[in-house]
This record gives C-alpha cells, structure tokens and sequence, in this order.
C-alpha cells in the first residue's frame, strides 16, 4: 500500500495524472475504509477500487483515486461536483465548485491510502473515497465513482480559531465592519473582533492600532463599528479572533473615507477706501461623509485655520460656488484667504489666496495684479517709473506686465477686475520690447482683444496696470 502526506487544503492543487484510454466499457466499486491513526490534527484515510466488469483491456482506464472530506455532513459533494472540481484542477481553473479534494498517489485497481495534515482537534468530520475513469477520447470527461461515507472525530488538544473579514460598508459617516469567525478554536476563543491601522496587515501588536472588540462566542458572523477613522487616509482592517492557542486573522481590507474636494477663488469687489471685499470658492465633491458647515478663514498667516484665522461661515451643504463680503481689511496689508468645509470628522481646507486691499493674486498667471489702473494714460517711460517707484502691500517690486502677461490679464479681466475697456479699444502698455524704441500694447475691446506695437515716444499715452511676480 502506497501512503502520502498531504495537507488538507494544499492537496487540491495537485495535478491528475492522465488516464489510458480505451473504447471499451468499465465500472467499478468503491470502498471506504474506518478512519486510522486519528490525532488531534491528523489522520490516515484508505480506500479501495473493484472493477467489476470491463471490456478487453479497460482497467487502465481508471485514474485519479483520493477522497473529499468536510466538517459537514450536508457539504459533501455529489459525483457531478467532484467531476467539475477535477476538471478545474487538471486545466488550471480555480473555480466556485472546487472542493476540498486529497488524491492519493497511484491509478488503477488496488487499495489506496493517504495521510490528511491540518484538521481541526476535537472535531466532526466526514469522508468519502472518489475513484475517477475517463471517457475514451475525451481527456476532460469523467466518469466518478464514489465509495461509503465514514464519520470520525479528531482527538482533543489546543488550536488558535479560524477569523475571516467579509467586507466593509462605508455610509453616510459610519463605518460598518463585518466578519466571521469559521471555526471557534479549542479551547472556544474568548475574543473577537477587528485590528484598523494605517500600516497594512495589521495585528494586535502594530503601533497606534485600533482594536475594535465585537461582543459574542461561537462560529458565525458579527460586525462592529469603527468611529475613529480618520478623513482622506487609507485604512486597512483585518478580523481576529483570540484563544489560549494563539490569534486569528482574516483576510485584509482597506478603505478611505474620502474628504470634501474644496477650492478657494480670486476675491473680487476689492475696495481700497472701505477695506472690503468678496471672498470666493467651491465645492466639486462633498466626499463620503456629510458636509455640515462651509465658509472662509482668512489672516495675515500664509495658511489661515479656523483656530488661527477670522471665520465666516456660509449657508448651505452641497456642491457649488459660495462667496461672502467681509469689511475691515486695513490697507497695505497682506491677507490669505482659505474656502473651508467641515464634516463630523475633519475640515478640508481650500488652496490659499492672497488677498490685498490693492491688488488680486492672479495664481494662473503666477503674479499680483493692481486691482485699479495706476495711471489713465501716460507714455511709456512715464508708465514704466511708475512700477518701479511703487511701494504698496509690502512690496516694492512692482513693474510693466510682460506681452503674455498682459494678454492673460485681458483673459480673465472680470475676475482681476476693474479693467476699462470699450467698442474701439482701450490700451494699456506691456514692458515688453517689440525693438528699442517700441513697445508692445494690448488694446481691451469689448469683446476681444489685440496686441500692437507703439513707439515709446511721449506722444502716445495709454493706460498702467501694475503687477509684480509671486514668489
């Protein structure tokens, strides 16, 4: 008798060996014999195959010989299941129908016997022998014949149980957890539930886990909430379950509670006299949680917070543009402006805006802008002493627009502010050199724009704007 060890649950993998084949009849009878050699873990499972009638030269017909076994009597599987399964092993398929197979060494007619490694002590199980044979010239149909079902129990001795995570549900701000524990151990465990950590794979032992316990005892499902997760990070959860043999995790889930998608836009209605202005911005996503307040934090600090800045809030919830007037900004000042949005787990903060109470912060065009005109018409040299010479907001590196600059600042005019423009045009003067003595211009239609060249002579007189570059 030819014996082989395998571990229950790796034996699946092994390939069939092919069977002769021959276009006459065969059958056979199968055999269980009683379980031997029973450990806590282990035990030996023998078989037999008679063939009771065949056609001249038949008997190598028959090929893979083993057998299924299962905790549950109402798993074990019928003779189409088992075909399946072999069909899968064979073809290199991993299908639903696979099943938990241990084939034994050898082919043909004879006893047959192999050792099953990693069962569970004190335990309940069922088994019963399989003998395959092919059908003549189709490799892949078979014929399974199945022996008697014999029941054993393992011996008693310790195991860790067995935990699985089936899923995570992420809903209108509760994270819901759900596992299993498949098999409760020996001794029973007495604790179970979920290990969440910003590291994968996490256990018991990861630095700055959260052990969420879930109450109950026995196998079955349970779930539990997790309250802690923050917004915008990956977390990663695992079930578990704890005996005195040792701890049990399942299979690994991640998720991310995804924040709010916020953006602060240019101020507009910027008064020099009166210190106001209107902040600006938006919301694209509300994420996966609810937005419960939105607004603005603004300061003299590059990145404002509601515990540093002023806040205001706006009214609504949802997606969209939002602005408010705000008063009492003190010239020459630079402030920063963040568009904010609060859920019951974080605040999600716009990009920051510089604000001046004589300038916008222009990003796309990477300068500060004067918000009104610094001179209704000069020539050129005059127009470029005037940048030069001007000290406001802090800065005094204001200059000319260059050409592209300039054409930019027409682009987007309404959001600047402030620009004159008219049916005929009304230019303004670039630093940029066309040669020498001329310059370039942009002339601000109603509707569209143009660039020209004039020559820097004092007779010709257009309109300043002053930028200077951001940092």
């Amino acid at each position: 008798m030819t014996m082989k060890k395998i571990t229950l649950w790796a034996a699946a993998a092994l390939m069939l060996a092919a069977c002769e084949e021959d276009t006459t009849f065969v059958e056979g009878r199968v055999t269980t014999d009683p379980a031997a050699e029973v450990t806590k873990s282990t035990v030996t499972l023998s078989g037999k195959l008679e063939i009771t009638s065949h056609g001249s030269d038949a008997k190598g017909m028959f090929g893979a010989r083993g057998f299924v076994i299962t905790p549950n009597r109402s798993n074990i599987p019928t003779a189409e299941a088992v075909r399946d399964s072999i069909y899968q092993i064979e073809y290199g398929y991993r299908g639903e129908r696979e099943l938990p197979l241990v084939l034994a060494e050898g082919k043909g007619e004879g006893v047959f016997s192999v050792m099953v490694l990693g069962l569970r002590p004190n335990t309940t199980y069922y088994a019963r022998s399989i003998c395959v044979a092919t059908t003549t010239g189709y490799q892949y149909a078979h014929s399974v014949f199945m022996g008697n079902t014999i029941e054993f129990q393992t011996l008693n001795g310790n195991a860790p149980p067995e935990a699985a995570t089936a899923e995570i549900d992420v809903s209108g701000g509760v994270v819901t957890l759900h596992g299993s524990v498949e098999y409760e151990g020996n001794p029973p465990y007495t604790e179970r539930g979920f290990v969440a950590a910003a590291t994968a794979a996490p256990t018991l032992n990861t630095p700055n886990v959260v052990k969420i316990t879930a109450a109950g005892t026995g196998e079955g499902s349970y779930s539990a909430f997790l309250t802690s997760a923050p917004q915008g990070s990956r977390i990663y959860v695992r079930a578990y379950a704890v005996n005195t043999a040792g701890v049990a995790y399942g299979t690994e889930f991640n998720f991310t509670i995804e924040p709010p998608v916020v953006a602060t836009n240019n101020a507009t209605n910027i008064n020099t006299t009166a210190g106001t202005a209107t902040l600006n911005g938006s919301i694209t996503s509300t994420g996966d949680l609810p937005i419960t307040e939105r607004g603005f934090v603004y300061g003299t600090m590059s990145n404002p917070t509601i515990t540093n800045g002023t806040k205001v809030t706006v009214s609504g919830t949802g997606t969209g543009n939002f602005s408010k007037n705000i008063t009492g900004l003190e010239e020459d000042n630079t402030y920063y402006v963040r568009a904010y949005a609060a859920t019951s787990k974080d605040t999600t903060y716009g990009n920051a805006v510089a604000i001046g109470v004589n300038y916008v912060v222009f990003a796309s065009g990477s300068i500060m802008v004067q918000i009104y005109d610094n001179s209704a018409g000069t020539h050129w040299t005059s127009a470029n002493t005037i940048c030069d010479n001007l000290t406001t907001g802090g800065y005094n590196d204001w200059r000319l627009p260059t050409r592209g600059e300039l054409e930019a600042m027409y682009d987007n005019r309404d959001a600047i502010g402030n620009f004159q423009t008219s049916a005929t045009g009304v230019t303004y003067w670039s630093g940029t050199a066309y040669y020498s003595t001329y310059k370039y211009v942009t002339v601000f239609n109603t509707n569209t724009r143009s660039s020209d060249y004039w020559s820097t002579s004092t007779s010709y007189s257009f309109r300043v704007r002053c930028v200077r570059s951001l940092p």
